[in-house]
């Protein structure tokens, strides 16, 4: 790391401090509304990637020999499974619901209090380390290109250790859910909003015959000096975001704005405007939220 700041400047050591979360806040938003939708069953394993996807995606799996993006059929059957929360909690949480994630959390307090208990300090590493990582990604998936099946590997070596049950295993899995699930305690403990910025105007289609380039206009008039976010989303069971644009008031508080995009192609959903701060931090909640109801011919 030194090596690397040495050449580098300051970017590795400025990167590493920062805790800009790149637009995760809007993923954990859209993996919140899934949540509300059936906030005891989840919505099934592997099948979050669904409600996630923008309405007008298509499924990728990689980069053909053409240069372009391929996905075989049996692929897009599955539904982005790869598509992911990026919350090791909020992932569970959406497609198992609260006993799937006090499930999942008393295995991993079990296997980590076995890896320090026996002072195995390999596997601590590789479990503790991976556990932190998916505070803002999905380590612990499997399948997975990345660690799932190292995780899971080190995590079986533990498990044929443990010889009993211990009240500290579920101290530690308590303590571990507790600190990862911080986009759902922050969420619900957020303050009302007291947001000086201002929607002047809006309009908007109420129906439609097609659910292609769907446009919004709207006028805002926002503290001065700052950058912001104005997400439109598509909310049916859960939401998903259809485009982003960032504002910019340096030079005038008062901004005009379209966004457009395609929304879902069903009968009725609700549309959201929402605004938030251009810096993605680790709270999902919005500055301020327009919401309306379209219809599809």
């Amino acid at each position: 790391m030194v090596l690397l700041g040495l050449r580098n400047g300051d970017e590795l050591a400025r990167r590493l401090l920062d805790f800009e979360t790149n637009g995760r806040d809007l993923v954990w938003a859209n993996t919140l509304s899934v949540i509300q939708s059936a906030p005891l069953s989840g919505v099934g394993s592997y099948l979050l990637g669904r409600y996630l996807q923008p309405p007008s995606a298509y499924c990728e799996l990689w980069i053909g020999p053409n240069g372009t993006l391929a996905c075989p059929d049996w692929v897009r059957n599955l539904g982005s499974p790869w598509l992911i929360a990026h919350n090791g909690v909020l992932q569970q949480l959406a497609e198992t619901g609260p006993l799937g994630v006090l499930g999942l959390f008393a295995l991993l307090g079990a296997v980590v209090w076995t890896a320090l208990r026996l002072k195995d300090a390999l596997s601590s590493a590789v479990l503790i380390g991976l556990l932190i990582a998916t505070a803002s990604d999905n380590t612990l998936l499997v399948p997975s290109p990345f660690f799932g099946e190292l995780f899971w590997i080190v995590a079986g070596i533990q498990l044929a250790r443990v010889e009993t049950f211990r009240p500290a295993q579920g101290l530690v899995g308590g303590v571990a859910l507790a600190v990862l699930a911080f986009p759902v305690w922050s969420a619900a403990l957020a303050p009302r909003s007291d947001f000086a910025g201002t929607l002047l105007f809006f309009r908007a289609p109420a129906l439609v015959e097609s659910s292609r380039d769907y446009t919004v206009y709207s006028s805002w008039v926002l503290p001065p000096g700052e950058r912001y976010r104005l997400v439109l989303r598509s909310c049916t069971q859960g939401c998903s975001v259809v485009n982003v644009t960032t504002l910019d008031t340096t030079e005038r508080p008062q901004r005009n704005l379209s966004l457009s995009g395609d929304i879902r192609n069903v009968p009725e959903q609700h549309l959201q405007l929402q605004l938030y701060p251009a810096r993605a931090g680790a709270s999902a909640v919005s500055l301020a939220t327009y919401e309306w109801t379209v219809s599809l011919r």
